[in-house]
């Protein structure tokens, strides 16, 4: 039985230690499972040693960076030690940075140099730290590692994203082991999702339909292409990068498929090679999918639907059928080990 998504991890270095496992194009940076879960050991360690080995646990560990590799390594990095990781959108004002501060009370905070003196600036009193940092010289004890790793059970807190609130004040939804794991199960079974499949991350890591792109990847030993996102201003420069990258799968917001369909780029670059084009975060025009569709008839279309309570979603829509341009998507069946209750007509 899966405890963690550490071992997630664990079982695509074991059984792929050599394969790429994440492409970061802007730096091209490449990095093997075997070799993330190498840094994220060290990384750990590296955590516990700035904590002064005491094994606090279950608690807030805020990570202010740029997104890309470094972010993904921190994740499980925190993870192992039996904390909570919080990635932070790096584009927030310092209010809301504030006010997330305020409501998380984190042990620590983690920057990259980038955005290191301005978390000092509104840290609070709260350690901050960069995250090259972390990567420390003196020999990592494995057998403490371990200790803590195996405290570890699957209704332990993962994550937390920071939603705005309907109030506008920041509110910090919390995610558990066994509800990624159930998630990405019900993904990668539904979906048939396999080590051949090649993501191309389009959301930050700070909102929720990143877990799709980043768990799915660990779990099958897939493979996910971290691009900058300056690309998506220039949907051109996206739409070669699949192509010329052989991407296969895609779990992205609507707004961007939308745009990729209104701008002609469907019937000028051939992005044949996608075989799952799955969607989450807002409603999916049929106007839109019906572009895609024509274009990319081959592939299989997943509407998603639920809140990041939800792990993302709770229900999703495997599309089988044409629609009209103004019909609307249905959202479908339950997602593993979740219920829906229909309130009204």
């Amino acid at each position: 039985m899966l405890i963690s998504v550490l071992d997630y991890m664990d079982q695509a270095a074991d059984k792929y230690p050599d394969k790429t496992a994440f492409v970061e194009d802007g730096d091209n940076k490449k990095i093997t499972f075997a070799e993330f879960r190498q840094r994220v050991l060290v990384r750990a360690w590296g955590i516990l040693r700035l904590m002064q080995n005491k094994c606090l646990q279950h608690r807030p560990i805020v990570l202010m960076q740029e997104k890309g590799i470094d972010e993904l390594i921190n994740f499980m990095a925190v993870a192992w030690t039996g904390n909570i990781y919080v990635p932070f959108d790096t584009e927030a004002p310092d209010e809301r940075l504030n006010k997330m501060l305020d409501l998380l009370e984190p042990i620590l905070i983690v920057a990259d140099e980038k955005n290191y003196k301005r978390m000092r600036e509104v840290r609070n009193g709260i350690e901050v730290t960069l995250s090259e940092q972390l990567d420390c010289e003196e020999i990592v004890d494995f057998c403490l590692l371990e200790k803590i790793r195996y405290k570890i059970i699957d209704t332990d807190p993962l994550y937390i994203i920071c939603t705005s609130g309907s109030t506008g004040i920041p509110k910090g939804v919390v995610v558990s082991h066994r509800a990624v794991i159930d998630f990405t199960e019900e993904c990668s079974g539904k979906m048939q999702i396999t080590s051949d499949e090649k993501f191309v991350s389009q959301v930050p890591f700070y909102f929720d339909v990143s877990v799709l792109d980043i768990y799915c990847t660990l779990r099958n030993a897939a493979q996910l292409h971290i691009i900058p996102k300056q690309y998506y201003t220039f949907p051109t420069k996206v739409m070669k990068y699949i192509q010329q990258n052989q991407i296969n799968a895609l779990i992205w917001v609507p707004s961007a498929l939308v745009i990729i369909a209104n701008s002609k780029l469907l019937n000028k670059i051939d992005v044949k090679c996608l075989r799952k084009i799955m969607f989450c975060g807002e409603v999916m025009p049929n106007k839109q999918l019906n572009m895609w569709r024509k274009a990319v008839p081959d592939a299989c279309y997943v509407n998603y639907y639920g809140p990041a309570e939800a792990t993302c979603a709770s229900t999703y829509y495997i599309v089988d059928r044409e629609f009209e341009d103004d019909e609307s998507l249905p959202i479908g069946k339950p997602a593993y080990n979740t219920g829906v209750l229909i309130f009204n007509e």
